[in-house]
């Protein structure tokens, strides 16, 4: 019987996987790409989780003047980063309900798995390769809200990275 699920070895000698065509290396960026916002969500609920203040404490001693106190300098930069992941997790949440079909990822995540696989990031206008007829659809049905509207440059990079894997 003919195991169609089969992985088979391409003449590069690279892994490829049958049901998509593509080698293992890209399926992984693509993966990578595809799991970044659940990525961001974890890690910004391990900070919430792990970041107790005692914030009644930290109100006396400011009042007090104890505004250099190590007590109070680190739970200022606790409280600080609970903000910024309670931010972090609204925005990913909103553009998961807004744009289901899309994916949420950082300028940061963007540049770490560039600098993990070697990948050079840049305006789509510059891309020389091959654009499959699939990514271009989805290029074109992409429409942004206009409360939404800014700038699409994390967008465009996502765009040219999955240009170049596909």
């Amino acid at each position: 019987m003919l195991n169609f699920f089969k992985k088979t070895k391409t003449s590069s000698n690279e892994e490829l996987d049958v049901t998509s065509n593509y080698p293992k290396e890209v399926l992984e960026i693509h993966n990578e790409f595809n799991i970044a916002a659940d990525k961001l969500l974890e890690q910004a609920n391990a900070i919430i989780k792990d970041s107790e203040v005692n914030e009644p404490k930290i109100d006396r001693l400011a009042k007090l003047g104890f505004k250099q106190a190590r007590e109070y300098v680190q739970s200022l930069t606790k409280l600080e980063s609970i903000k910024l992941s309670k931010g972090q997790i609204d925005l990913i949440e909103y553009y998961k309900r807004g744009y289901p079909y899309n994916k949420f990822i950082t300028e940061e995540q963007v540049m770490a798995i560039c600098h993990k696989y070697g990948l050079v990031c840049g305006d789509v206008g510059r891309f020389k390769g091959f654009v499959p007829d699939k990514n271009l659809k989805e290029v074109e049905s992409f429409k942004i809200k206009p409360k939404d509207d800014i700038s699409l440059k994390i967008g465009d990079i996502y765009i040219l990275l999955r240009m170049i894997g596909a």
